[in-house]
This record gives C-alpha cells, sequence and structure tokens, in this order.
C-alpha cells in the first residue's frame, strides 16, 4: 500500500471512495489503517462498494520506503548507495507482485492480453476498478523511477528520442531479446501515457504511429487522407504537409500514399501521375486487370505499336514479364529479368530450392518459353547449382557444381522426404552411412546420390526437431521422432 503519511487526496483509488473517507474526516492513510477491517461495514456514510474497493486497496502489498516512488528522494542517499537499475530488473525485482501480474497480462506477457474485468475474476473478483488502478500505480512507479534516476536504461532514452520525432513505430528497433517487442512498446507508451500516444487510425492501414501529444497527428492525417481522396489533382508534398501539420515522413509512410517528384496522389488515383500515353496506357493496364501484349495495348487504347513502344518505360507501375506482355507492379509482379526473380524467391525461402519449384515460382512471374529459363538460371553468377539438382546463392556459401562439367539432373525424390522416410521406418538409431546406404538401395537414381546432400538435409532436420541426435565416439546416430 501507499506510504502511511500519503494524504487521501492522492491515493490512487475511485473520486466516489475518496470523497466518502474525506467526508468521514479520515484526512491520511495512516487514519484508515487504525480501523480494523471488520469495523468497515459498521461506518456510516460509506456505500458496499466503495467498501469491498477500499478492502481491496488495503490487502496490497506494502512497498518498501527505498521502493515507493512516493517518498524516494534521490537527495537522501549517496550516489553508490542509489540502484541503477534497468528496465527489466525493476519490473522483475523491484515491483510489487500484484503490479507485476497486472502490467504482464494487460501487454500479452503472460499469453493473450486480458482486460481489467478478466483479471478482475481472476484476482480473487476484484473490481475492474481496483486493476486499473493497480496497473496504474506499476506505471506510475516506473515512471516516477525513471524520474529520479534509479530506472535508467539506454532503451528509454532511445524510445524517447523516436517519440520527438514523430515515427512510425515499425521504425523503432529496441533491439531487445527480454520480451517481445510490441509488448515492450506498449509497456513504454503507459509509462509515457502523458507525454506520447499510439496513433492507430484505420486509413494508416496496418502502419501505426507513435507521437507526442501536443502534436495532434490523428485529425490532420485524417484530413489529408479525406482531401487526396476527394480530388482529381495531385497535391505538392511540402504544401499538403504544411496545409494539415503532418511531417513529410509520415506522409511518406502512410499506406497508399504515391509520391513522385515531391508531387504525392492515392494509390487508387495512380493514373493521375501519368499524362498523355503513358497515361493511357496505365489506364489501360488498370482496366484490363491482368498481364497484356503490345499489341493488346495499341487495340485497347488506339494506340500506334510505336507510341506503346516509346512510352511504355515512362509507366513506372509496368513491368514486362516476357514476350512484349506488361504487367502491373500492384498485382505482385517483379522487376528483373529471370534471374532477378529467382534471388528473389531464393531470399525469401531462406535455403536452396529444387529446380522444378524455383521454375514452378518464375512462370508465374514470367511469360517465357520454359526451355528458357535454365540457362537464364546457369548464366548468372549470384546464382549456384548444387549436385542434387537444388539451386542457392553463392553468397551462401555453396560450391557450383558446373564447374565440374556436372550434367543437369533433377530426382524424382527429394532429398528431405527420403531421409524422413527411412528414419520413420527404423526404430534404431543409424549412422549416416547406414541411411544413406538404405536410401540408394530403397530409391536408387531416383534420389540423390550425394552424402553431402544427406547431411545437410539431417542438419536442417535437427534444427527443427524432426530428428534427434545421439554421438557415440566417432558416429553420429539419428533417429526419427515419433508422432
Amino acid at each position: 500500500m501507499e506510504g502511511k503519511n500519503t494524504r487521501i487526496a492522492d491515493l490512487p483509488v475511485s473520486k466516489r471512495l475518496k470523497d466518502s473517507l474525506l467526508k468521514l474526516g479520515f484526512k491520511t492513510l495512516y487514519d484508515v489503517t487504525k480501523i480494523g477491517e471488520s469495523e468497515f461495514s459498521n461506518i456510516n456514510g460509506i456505500g458496499y462498494k466503495s467498501i469491498n474497493e477500499l478492502k481491496d486497496f488495503l490487502k496490497g502489498p506494502r512497498i518498501d520506503f527505498r521502493k515507493d516512488p512516493e517518498i524516494l528522494d534521490k537527495k537522501k542517499f549517496s550516489e553508490p548507495e542509489l540502484k541503477k537499475l534497468n528496465l527489466w530488473n525493476y519490473l522483475e525485482k523491484e515491483m510489487p507482485e500484484r503490479e507485476i501480474f497486472v502490467i504482464y497480462n494487460r501487454v500479452g506477457l503472460y499469453g493473450p492480453e486480458k482486460t481489467l474485468e478478466e483479471l478482475g475474476e481472476i484476482m480473487d473478483n476484484i473490481t475492474r476498478e481496483r486493476v486499473r488502478q493497480i496497473e496504474s500505480r506499476g506505471m506510475k512507479m516506473l515512471r516516477d523511477a525513471y524520474k529520479v534516476g534509479v530506472l535508467q536504461d539506454p532503451l528509454i532514452e532511445r524510445f524517447k528520442t523516436y517519440g520527438d520525432r514523430v515515427s512510425y513505430l515499425s521504425e523503432i528497433d529496441l533491439e531487445n531479446k527480454a520480451y517481445p517487442r510490441n509488448s515492450l512498446i506498449k509497456i513504454l507508451v503507459n509509462m509515457f501515457d502523458d507525454e506520447y500516444e499510439i496513433i492507430s487510425n484505420s486509413k494508416l492501414g496496418e502502419n501505426k504511429i507513435l507521437s507526442p501529444k501536443r502534436l495532434r497527428l490523428e485529425r490532420g492525417i485524417s484530413n489529408l487522407l479525406n482531401e487526396l481522396s476527394e480530388t482529381d489533382s495531385l497535391k505538392n508534398l511540402k504544401d499538403l504537409s504544411e496545409q494539415f501539420k503532418v511531417p513529410l515522413h509520415i506522409i511518406k509512410g502512410i499506406k497508399g500514399i504515391v509520391i513522385n517528384n515531391g508531387i504525392v496522389g492515392l494509390d487508387s488515383n495512380k493514373q493521375l501521375f501519368y499524362q498523355g500515353v503513358p497515361g493511357k496506357i496505365y489506364a489501360t493496364l488498370k482496366e484490363f486487370g491482368q498481364p497484356m501484349k503490345i499489341k493488346e495495348i495499341c487495340t485497347k487504347a488506339n494506340l500506334s505499336h510505336n507510341q506503346v513502344r516509346g512510352a511504355i518505360d515512362r509507366v513506372a507501375d509496368a513491368v514486362n514479364v516476357g514476350l512484349s506482355t506488361y504487367a502491373l507492379k500492384e498485382w505482385g509482379y517483379l522487376e528483373g529479368f529471370i534471374p532477378d526473380v529467382a534471388v528473389h524467391y531464393l531470399k525469401e525461402a531462406n535455403q536452396p530450392l529444387s529446380f522444378k519449384k524455383l521454375k514452378s515460382l518464375i512462370l508465374k512471374q514470367r511469360v517465357v518459353k520454359e526451355n528458357s529459363i535454365y540457362p537464364g538460371l546457369s548464366n548468372d553468377s549470384r546464382l549456384v547449382l548444387l549436385d542434387n539438382g537444388y539451386w542457392a546463392l553463392a553468397e551462401w556459401g555453396y560450391e557450383n557444381v558446373r564447374e565440374s562439367n556436372f550434367e543437369y539432373k533433377e530426382y524424382e525424390v527429394d532429398a528431405k522426404e527420403a531421409l524422413l522416410d527411412i528414419l520413420h521406418n527404423n526404430k534404431d538409431f543409424m549412422s549416416m552411412r547406414q541411411i544413406f546406404n538404405k536410401i540408394k538401395s530403397k530409391y536408387g537414381e531416383r534420389a540423390s546420390s550425394s552424402w553431402p546432400t544427406y547431411y545437410l538435409a539431417i542438419q536442417k532436420l535437427k534444427e527443427t526437431g524432426d530428428v534427434v541426435e545421439m554421438k557415440n565416439g566417432r558416429y553420429c546416430y539419428y533417429k526419427g521422432v515419433e508422432g
């Protein structure tokens, strides 16, 4: 509970309870504690809800004066005596258990986030208001400990620095491993709720903004988006920022905003960026809704072949997907040639991909002949062909088998599938050589005959928990995990 000399007016309880206690002549918390809990119900002038709230409050843990932010005075202690704690040590070691329990549940550190009502039921059916008070008290303890210097953490300083310049939450790299990033941001925002707020406007899509309260961004952003959606003309970026008092970098990050050479418009009105022939090409592609050959664009837009050829490169949103066919980026098409598409998907997968898989992904992006894909991949130094027919990125450190006159072959049986098949059908631990021999015996030429291929695959299976390793001398034995 609070210090005994704390005034009734300063207690973190409801206004109703404060007024009742003051009317009855109580001036400090000490005056209240002199009355036994059994006598509360005999006091005239205080309702049962207030009595229950007062009982809940008095059940709270006593705070040592060294931990109580209201009476913690930095001047009373010499510098060596004053503890310097980071946020995690303060939360785990200095804060009362009830405050920790409520805060952690509210930000999702004990499973799904819980409402005040749900926590009230869990905590011996205390009131919703009492739970809110406990949460508020915990945040006040953190805030006050920071103010007097007990809580010193560069994490907080970085957070406040970002807040001062109004940044998207996605830009805040808190480099924290102790708690999930989203939970951490909620704790920090609640700590400084009198200074900062999170703006989550439906027109921002999934973006959220951390903003000092004094800037009042939400209304400006809404008005700015309304202006762009209701006009048939483009706006100057700087003029828009000054008119609606929204910083330039916030405008640039809003979902659905398009900026080109300092001119702003909505993604839905992208045709406004393209005048003359480029505008007709963009509008034609947009209306058709799928990749179009140049001949089709000419017919639909009533343009000559030379006009389309000369202007389509000025449509920044158009992508050449092969065989004189163009699509729009907004449909999910990637820029570049066949190897560029392959590099994109390999980075996305973060592991080697079979030629069959890579080919299917490329064909979703490019209108090309299938027999042109393999030569296209082979002539790019960023790509490496492995001895099992898989493709990888050279930056991953694999050796390119093309250098040893390797003849490409795509195997019918995937190395991982063959491994799991053998492991799941053998109850005993086996060495890599035993596994390899069983795969060769069962699948023959349908599976890779490269021992390193299976060694690499089994290392990945160990990381996912599908395989267990037992070391015995110089041998490694493996076993598939049941169920």
